[in-house]
């Protein structure tokens, strides 16, 4: 029987907020990605990376000493769960019960949908430690649930970053900064489990986090207080455990493409929609920034106007007993980092720092998207105008312009929302049921040459769309793939492993536990001459096939559909 506690959880300001989360979530996305089993809505750019990372993670052998280590994929080099952005969090335990499992599963779209509500609960509570009311707290939710950079993580053609819409663990670190002295001890446990989520989730999130709780009990410190140093203590000891057995530092890691600061952000990036809105319009900007966006909204740039207003005119009646200002210097620190080495606005170059920051390249190496630290500063501008209007503003004046900011937040974004559809097109896709019939008579699917991005062994001759579709078909089957995307590969593997396999297919010298499939012909063609007496090469479902000794039904299948030299080598083989 339903009781107060009930009432009164349904009608807390943070399970309302929690609701408008869901709100935006189907707004965006629908209820298409809910269904587990869906992943043709992943098959592209960097979803489809994250996907294909948990499902040949799903066909490794279970290490209980490195739990995210994921040999099948970019086989037989192998990488890390954590390396191709496939969430640990929820990947490494779905992998024990993976028996249970139907093939294809995915997680991500829960995965979403709670990360938008969980953006709102955070932002009520965040909203009332500030020390807005209920009606506020849910207006302040609204502000940040609508929130463009949230939704830009995945819904920009050329990220799709579903790790990287966690952004409720930032308000989670960030909420014992703007927690008033009194009651700041007990909002440092939540930021310091957020701290050992993070880790399980992306590095940068992690770094973060990590950051606001540094800058936290550096300021308690400092105010001859004493930190929570159990918490903070037991979250590095678990975030360290974490991150080791995920295999980050592993021997499958090596450097990351490019440098410090290769996607930086603009200066403009706090009112440049790049077209993510229905009010404000698209800005030109520079290629390579979009890693630094972070538009506030209509709603929230109105808010923060009405902040400085209110700022200028009235005193702030309780006085700072916080640590704001710790949090505006952390936030602004990261900024600094946010926006080099290119400094631009707009599409002008205003300085260009290359030449400082190349030497810290070997250092921070993984730190090439350093555009994404211009967040803290844009959920700063949002939550110091909320703390200025709730607190210098008597309470009605509060509610509504909270209200009008929310309207505008929602008129500004909802359409962008409208406008986006899910990508459901699939490159190629297996029809044939020979390659099921002959799923346990291999372990391994290579193509040739291999595709293994960021590296010099990538198959220009075959797009990713084709790769990651292919790659389905080995990944549903249980078999290995020796291609794929990893953060960080380990370069000279990569190439050494590239050029042996490559002179051995072209020798002819095929394994029996391998379905081989040639993209080129000059990959092709070579192999038909060396073709062992045993061996046979055909066409199914539009891909060239060839494979070794064993007696099975993809082999009768190539046997009577045999493939043919092309006459110019570099055209792909694969239709």
């Amino acid at each position: 029987m339903r009781g107060p506690r009930w009432n009164e959880l349904v009608r807390s300001p943070r399970t309302l907020a929690g609701a408008l989360g869901v709100v935006a979530f189907v707004a965006l996305f629908g209820l298409h990605p809910l269904h587990t089993g869906a992943v043709d809505w992943l098959m592209h750019t960097d979803p489809a990376t994250h996907y294909l990372g948990w499902a040949f993670y799903r066909n490794g052998p279970w290490s209980a000493w490195l739990l995210g280590d994921a040999p099948a994929y970019m086989f037989p080099i192998g990488t890390s769960v954590a390396l191709t952005d496939s969430i640990p969090l929820l990947a490494v335990p779905l992998r024990a019960l993976d028996a249970l499992l139907p093939r294809p599963f995915q997680y991500f779209g829960l995965w979403l949908l709670a990360c938008f509500a969980l953006q709102g609960v955070t932002a009520a509570r965040l909203a009332e430690k500030l020390g807005a009311n209920r009606t506020q707290s849910v207006l302040a939710a609204a502000l940040l649930v609508w929130f463009p950079t949230l939704a830009w993580r995945f819904t920009h053609p050329t990220l799709g970053h579903s790790s990287l819409c966690a952004h409720w663990l930032l308000l989670l670190a960030m909420t014992p900064l703007v927690t008033r002295d009194d009651d700041a001890p007990r909002a440092v446990k939540p930021a310091a489990a957020a701290l050992v989520i993070a880790s399980a989730v992306h590095t940068y999130l992690f770094l973060l986090v990590g950051a606001f709780l540094a800058v936290d009990a550096l300021r308690t410190l400092l105010a001859r207080r004493r930190p929570a140093y159990e918490a903070l203590a037991g979250a590095l000891a678990a975030s360290a455990l974490v991150l080791w057995s995920q295999g980050v530092f592993g021997r499958r890691v090596g450097q990351s493409p490019g440098g410090v600061g290769t996607y930086s952000a603009n200066l403009d990036t706090f009112v440049n929609s790049w077209g993510f809105a229905a009010v404000m319009p698209a800005m030109p900007s520079i290629d390579g920034q979009h890693e630094g966006y972070a538009y506030l909204g209509l709603g929230n740039l109105l808010l923060v106007g009405a902040a400085l207003v209110v700022a200028l005119r009235r005193r702030d009646r309780e006085g700072a007993r916080d640590g704001f200002r710790w949090l505006a210097a952390a936030c602004g620190a990261f900024a600094l980092v946010a926006f080099v080495p290119r400094v631009c606005l707009g599409q002008r170059v205003l300085f260009d720092l290359a030449h400082a920051t190349r030497a810290f390249d070997r250092v921070f190496d993984h730190l090439r998207a350093t555009g994404r630290f211009v967040w803290p500063l844009a959920y700063l501008a949002v939550i110091a105008s909320l703390r200025t209007i709730v607190r210098r503003l008597d309470a009605r004046e509060a509610t509504i312009a909270l209200s009008l900011a929310a309207a505008a937040q929602v008129v500004d974004v909802l359409p962008a929302h409208a406008r986006w559809h899910l990508p459901r097109e699939i490159a190629w896709r297996a029809h044939s049921p020979v390659w099921r019939a002959s799923a346990h008579e291999y372990r391994h699917f290579a193509l040739f040459p291999p595709k293994f991005m960021h590296t010099n062994c990538r198959n220009r001759y075959l797009a990713w769309p084709v790769f990651a579709a292919i790659a389905n078909l080995p990944a549903d089957l249980g078999w290995t793939l020796n291609g794929g995307y990893s953060a960080r590969p380990p370069m000279a593997a990569v190439d050494a492993y590239c050029r042996e396999s490559l002179r051995a297919v072209r020798a002819g010298e095929l394994r029996d536990d391998t379905v081989y499939v040639l993209s080129t012909g000059a990959t092709l063609n070579p192999l038909l001459d060396h073709l062992p007496a045993d061996g046979a090469c055909g066409q199914l479902d539009g891909l060239t096939v060839c494979v070794r000794g064993r007696d099975t039904a993809l082999r009768r299948w190539l046997v009577a559909h045999p493939a043919r030299a092309i006459t110019t080598p570099d055209v792909p083989a694969v239709q």
